[in-house]
């Protein structure tokens, strides 16, 4: 559920995109700043990584989608208008 002061995401790689609620941590205040950002997809079984991790948020949609991320795919993550 989305709280009034929470920033909304979108995650998208070649196959789909998912968008995502963030917290207000530092951490994702730091990750607005730098949006948007690409990088390059690792995956690892059902598990899907595009760069260092810190738990900031929540998807919004459904984490299934991205079982259509593919190793190499590029990934980027783009600010949603409010």
């Amino acid at each position: 559920m989305q709280t009034p002061t929470s920033v909304r995401i979108r995650i998208s790689w070649p196959a789909g995109h998912l968008d995502a609620s963030l917290d207000g941590t530092p951490t994702s205040q730091a990750l607005v700043k730098a949006l948007p950002l690409v990088s390059t997809a690792r995956t690892w079984g059902e598990e899907v990584y595009f760069g260092p991790c810190n738990v900031l948020g929540r998807l919004d949609g459904d984490p299934g989608l991205l079982a259509t991320v593919r190793d190499g795919d590029p990934v980027r993550v783009e600010l949603l208008d409010a």
